[in-house]
């Protein structure tokens, strides 16, 4: 890769083995190394969600892709943030990978289970990306992350958050721009809930917090 001097140019130009970089320029004649980060995109989620499932087998059953609820589902702009899903530009190239990390805070209730799902869009349909493996005859929730059941907390889960940290290396093979989402789903329909924990009290005790997703597009 040749020097990279900085110019007045306004276009990228390459000169005696030298790069001139400008005003406006872009790093379409640049090679990024294999590791190097090309881009970062984040969507912070600020409100609160109720996560509830209504699995047509019962709570013996675990939710399929169409059960999980994007995390953030109606956010729009600053008190509420975001929706935690985002849409990259066309990665540099098909050998581009992407670092995804994740932070979702639940509460602590004893009303049951959540997981949460890494997916991506294919042909529009939000899609899973990674998760557990089914274990045969058994009805587990096979997703990328979450929590089992806190049955053991009793009433002291009530004003607990707790923090869900996963980050996953993907990649797509591919030189289309990618849609990655969080979505999460429980196995009944009482509720468990995002950015607060399950009571409603008004005192300083109870905290409010956030969940993001980040994504980093990496050379490959």
């Amino acid at each position: 890769m040749a020097d990279l001097i900085l110019g007045s140019t306004t276009a990228m130009t390459e000169s005696g083995g030298a790069v001139a970089l400008g005003t406006g320029v872009t790093m379409a004649n640049v090679t990024y190394p294999a590791g190097m980060i090309i881009k970062i995109y984040q969507k912070c989620f600020k409100a609160g969600q109720a996560i509830t499932t209504a699995v047509a087998g019962g709570n013996n059953t675990p939710p399929v892709d169409s059960d999980y609820v994007l995390i953030g589902t109606g956010a729009n702009g600053t008190t509420e943030g975001d929706p935690l899903r985002l849409t990259t530009d066309v990665p540099r190239n098909s050998s581009s990978k992407y670092l995804i990390a994740c932070t979702v805070q639940t509460d602590r209730t004893t009303d049951g289970s959540i997981g949460f799902m890494l997916m991506y869009d294919v042909n529009g349909t939000p899609t899973r990306m990674v998760t557990g493996t089914p274990v045969s005859g058994y009805n587990y929730m096979d997703c990328t992350f979450g929590r089992g059941h806190m049955s053991t907390t009793g009433g002291n889960g009530d004003y607990g958050v707790v923090s869900h940290a996963f980050t996953y290396l993907w990649s797509p093979a591919s030189a289309s721009a990618q849609t990655i989402q969080i979505a999460g789903a429980n196995y009944n329909t009482n509720a468990n809930h995002i950015n607060r924990p399950h009571n409603t009290d008004n005192g300083p005790y109870m905290v409010r917090v956030v969940s993001t997703l980040t994504v980093q597009e990496v050379a490959g």
